[in-house]
């Protein structure tokens, strides 16, 4: 089973707002991730919370009915978000490259990072919730001011006293 992941970021009327993205034109998503369910063995050693490392040494094949967590890391990326704004996570079974998010055809490279020959067959199923563990781990920075807030403004001093 092959698992895409891709987070995108709406606006504060739910339209996608499009990044730079990865040999991508302009219309990328926020960050994205891949993982062959049967390469999902971690090495806890080289491991941290925000980045799984696979060790890609051997195939795990899933049984009819198997049930296993997997981790797949997102590529990094450093993307302000203001009151409003929204991250929303989507999984699929192929990759995102024939999304609204990418219109582009395909003679303008489009498919530069796509995976076209996945292993999925037959119906899968994500089991999330309850006894599930489901989760983004998404890191957030409240400290810092934000760049587009001068050194010299009210609002800058406020948020470095820690009053805004």
């Amino acid at each position: 089973m092959d698992l895409f992941v891709g987070l995108r970021k709406l606006d504060r009327r739910g339209n996608e707002m499009h990044f730079p993205d990865f040999n991508h034109i302009e219309h990328g998503m926020v960050a994205r991730g891949w993982l062959r369910v049967s390469h999902r063995e971690i090495d806890p050693a080289r491991s941290t919370p925000y980045q799984p490392w696979l060790k890609h040494q051997r195939a795990l094949k899933l049984e009819p009915g198997e049930i296993v967590p997997v981790e797949i890391e997102v590529w990094p990326s450093s993307t302000l978000f203001r009151a409003g704004e929204t991250l929303r996570l989507e999984v699929q079974g192929g990759s995102f490259i024939y999304t609204r998010s990418n219109p582009l055809p395909l003679k303008h490279g489009r498919i530069c990072t796509g995976h076209h020959e996945t292993i999925n067959a037959g119906r899968h199923t994500i089991h999330c919730g309850e006894t599930y563990d489901s989760h983004l781990l998404v890191p957030v920075i409240v400290d810092a001011p934000s760049p587009l807030v001068g050194e010299g403004s009210s609002e800058f001093q406020q948020r470095r006293m820690g009053e805004g």
